[in-house]
């Protein structure tokens, strides 16, 4: 009955699929953008998996779709999922060979990572009970905030299996990563390394990950209430055996600077792996200071610093167009999402502009709440996003072009106690939940060109807001060129992923007309 009822729903309304290249999932009661994701393969979108609510089969037992498309949007496979009314899907990964999907059961307290083959078959279940409380407390955390980001503690690893991100059950919080095969079994368990005292509180979040190593960002501090003596480094582990290989501190090879990570890419061409993230001068608390500006660090395979540079925000600042105001460049501070090398050498840092506000909603909230006598708990600060900067270094990482990319200012207002942080801090927590306008970065195999992707709530003249896609792309031609694309139409929600080359993924959801909609738009590299 239950897979009777499945094949009517998922009806699928396909409109010109060869050609259109959309696809209409009708009867959708809920879906989540954490549920969509692209499946990749040798850095080439391959195709698309999509899970989500078709009906219930009782009170206590929930129908879920799941549907598996090539990167034509062609469907390959579609399967009935029954789960209880007690799981609660996280989030998905994809390993080049294997689908996990990530629930958390409410009931039991448990995370259950259900394996499935190509084909939609199930492999394997992992499952991974007896959370400490602090894991658990982060996990409330995360859904209650509905950022979409605590299924990023789940990495494909390719050829090998998964990645689970999770913490320890020893007193305090100690962060724990393990691997499991696309069987559910479990191969090894690594902590950070880092000698273990009763006051000793860290984070691990992912970094790189291939079918050699497993790179990862760990965050220590001594108090689980104060980031005062925050310390970060980025280790990297053999991926069969989880045993590290080589670790890199956050204090520069000259000893100038205290850096903060924030991403990793491989080169195969130089066979180096590429560090980059902010920096601060040596001396200063990551705390309380601000970051100084940008760097990259060249590290070989065994771990060697072969080269390590710098680019000051002032530096970047002076290249800035003329229309922008003077005034309005030392109020806006600047985050780095991500750094390509390009084929000739070249390098390309994508990051976005970013200042404190004040959130006049929760100060109203405030004085209302004063005024009876009580308080509304609603912080007042608010972190306001502005527009994407891009910048162009040449082979000897020199700045040569500074391109900028108007949209709409978007904000994000923060709970009590996190204005005491520095910008740069909170700029590095937002990131982590996802919290910035840019969404990702798609590189051509040959290096030669890419784009990145961004949403932007815009507001035309005479009409209502509407979202934009924006998209600005680097071309054979060695130039960055800016390409919006205007959604049509107002979805409950939407999101947008890698697609082959010269394509970005859309997934929409009208939730009045229980609609999923699957669709690639091509882009102007």
């Amino acid at each position: 009955m239950i897979k009777q009822t499945f094949l009517m729903a998922v009806a699928v309304a396909i409109c010109g699929m060869a050609m259109a290249q959309t696809v209409e999932i009708n009867n959708v009661k809920k879906a989540r953008p954490a549920a969509f994701n692209y499946l990749k393969q040798n850095n080439v979108v391959q195709g698309y998996s999509t899970i989500y609510l078709l009906d219930q089969a009782d009170r206590k037992t929930n129908v879920l779709g799941l549907s598996i498309y090539d990167n034509n949007l062609q469907e390959q496979h579609k399967i009935a999922l029954t789960k209880t009314d007690r799981d609660f899907f996280v989030g998905s990964s994809f390993n080049g060979s294997a689908f996990c999907f990530n629930f958390f059961n409410t009931k039991d307290k448990e995370f259950v990572y259900n394996i499935y083959d190509l084909t939609g078959k199930p492999t394997g279940t992992y499952r991974v009970g007896d959370l400490s409380n602090a894991e658990l407390l982060m996990f409330d955390a995360a859904m209650k905030s509905e950022s979409e980001t605590y299924g990023n503690n789940l990495v494909g690893l390719p050829g090998k299996g998964f990645l689970r991100y999770g913490y320890d059950k020893i007193k305090g919080m100690r962060a724990s990563i393990e691997m499991f095969d696309t069987k559910g079994v479990k191969k090894w368990t690594e902590t950070s390394g880092v000698s273990s005292a009763d006051k000793s509180f860290e984070t691990a979040f992912p970094f790189f990950a291939n079918s050699e190593v497993v790179g990862s960002l760990f965050m220590t501090r001594e108090s689980k209430f104060s980031m005062k003596d925050m310390k970060l480094f980025v280790a990297f582990a053999d991926a069969a055996t989880g045993k590290e290989k080589f670790r890199i501190p956050a204090k520069g090879k000259p000893g100038k600077y205290l850096y903060s990570p924030i991403g990793a890419t491989y080169d195969e061409a130089t066979s180096e792996y590429y560090i980059y993230g902010e920096y601060l001068p040596l001396g200063s608390n990551f705390a309380k200071d601000e970051s100084t500006g940008i760097y990259i660090q060249s590290v070989s395979k065994a771990g060697v610093i072969v080269k390590e540079t710098v680019t000051p925000w002032t530096e970047i600042r002076s290249k800035f167009p003329s229309q922008y105001k003077a005034e309005e460049e030392h109020l806006r501070k600047l985050t780095v999402h991500h750094i390509i090398r390009t084929a000739d050498g070249n390098f390309c840092v994508i990051a976005e502009q970013y200042g404190k506000g004040v959130d006049a909603a929760a100060v109203a909230m405030n004085v209302l709440a004063a005024a009876s006598g009580g308080s509304s708990g609603a912080g007042v600060v608010k972190m306001n996003i502005y527009d994407m900067v891009t910048l162009k270094l040449n082979s000897d990482r020199k700045l040569e072009e500074v391109m900028l990319t108007e949209k709409q200012k978007s904000g994000v207002s923060l709970s009590q106690g996190y204005q005491f942080l520095p910008s740069t801090m909170l700029a590095f927590m937002m990131k982590m939940d996802g919290y910035f306008d840019y969404s990702f970065t798609s590189v051509a195999p040959d290096r030669q060109t890419f784009n990145f992707n961004y949403i932007n709530f815009d507001r035309e003249k005479g009409e209502e807001s509407n979202f934009v896609i924006g998209n600005v792309g680097y071309g054979k031609d060695k130039k960055l060129k800016s390409d919006p694309i205007r959604l049509p139409n107002k979805p409950t929600w939407f999101a947008v992923s890698p697609a082959k080359q010269g394509y970005i993924s859309l997934v929409e959801y009208y939730k009045k007309d229980k609609k999923l909609v699957l669709r690639l738009e091509r882009v102007n590299i």
